[in-house]
């Protein structure tokens, strides 16, 4: 079937619009790390949008207050999810066009939003909410802190007298490539926090 270029490009469009609005309510409480939307067409995901925040205590808060409420008419059902690394949740074949199993997959095929689309919205939030930025960076501090605490302790040769990790040209640029901060780590195994989550969801339907 052809689609032609002004219908997908409304198609694209109205997406964005309605990203942009989730987006923005949001991060009314707490800074987002993540927003994706499903395409699937299964009964037991179509239709799901899925929200990271920096803490537990932000997403509690986010759910406490939209759980229940209306978007457009429809009823928004929210409940804690166990997902912690999405790139573990999404469908591969589906991003290389392959996937046999179509809309029915039960791994995530995720909307397309487009990097720049996404990188705007996220200068926007930091720009209305400079406390997320400000403690971000304390976050990343702290983490590379707590790497030079751990190559003083455990990374140096043997011989070696001087205590202070030295600071070259070479260990700036290893550390330039390192990933982004990540939220702070949690204590609970895998079972615990899916047991947690599990408890979570029965107390909110309650």
């Amino acid at each position: 079937m052809e689609v032609n270029e002004e219908a997908l490009e409304d198609a694209v469009k109205h997406f964005e619009d309605f990203y942009e609005d989730i987006f923005l309510e949001f991060i009314k409480y707490g800074e987002v790390e993540e927003i994706h939307v499903c395409d699937n067409i299964g009964d037991h995901i179509i239709g799901n949008v899925y929200v990271k925040f920096s803490s537990e205590s932000e997403a509690k808060k986010c759910l406490e207050d939209l759980n229940g409420k209306y978007y457009t008419g429809r009823i928004i059902y929210g409940e804690y999810c166990p997902v912690t690394d999405f790139r573990e949740a999404k469908c591969r074949q589906y991003n290389d066009g392959s996937c046999e199993r179509g809309g029915y997959c039960n791994f995530m095929h995720l909307k397309h939003v487009s990097k720049s689309f996404r990188k705007a919205l996220f200068r926007y939030m930091y720009e209305a909410y400079p406390f997320y930025k400000e403690r971000k960076k304390q976050l990343e501090d702290d983490d590379h802190k707590k790497r030079d605490r751990d190559y003083d302790k455990f990374g140096k040769r043997e011989g070696e007298g001087d205590k202070s990790r030295p600071r070259n040209d070479s260990s700036r640029h290893e550390r330039s490539q390192e990933p982004e901060a990540q939220p702070p780590a949690r204590d609970q195994t895998s079972a615990e926090r899916r047991a947690m989550i599990a408890m979570w969801n029965q107390e909110s339907g309650q």
